[in-house]
């Protein structure tokens, strides 16, 4: 049985993944503004995984990040693993990995 915390920023990531599509799919003036807005709820949700000992949710979390990279210029400087892998091109199925 997965714990509590576990579950509530499970809650939060499906939340801001599903805003996260919206907001690519339906670029505006303002959606570079919106997905830097996602982008960093995606990091204080990686944190917090890290924090609560969820490393497979903050891996996972790492991953949507990395993935949305093809699809919008907005980067995240804050996680440590994406600076050593933004130069790195992966495909569909290493992400999913």
């Amino acid at each position: 049985m997965k714990s509590a915390p576990f579950h509530h920023l499970l809650q939060h990531y499906r939340c801001n993944k599903r805003r996260l599509i919206a907001q690519v799919l339906n670029k505006t003036e303002n959606s570079s503004i919106q997905i830097a807005i996602t982008l960093g709820c995606f990091e204080s949700l990686y944190w917090q995984a890290l924090g609560n000992g969820e490393h497979r949710l903050a891996k996972g979390i790492r991953r949507t990040i990395e993935y949305s990279y093809q699809f919008h210029e907005v980067r995240v400087i804050g996680i440590p693993a994406l600076a050593a892998s933004n130069n790195q091109s992966q495909t569909i199925s290493e992400v999913c990995l």
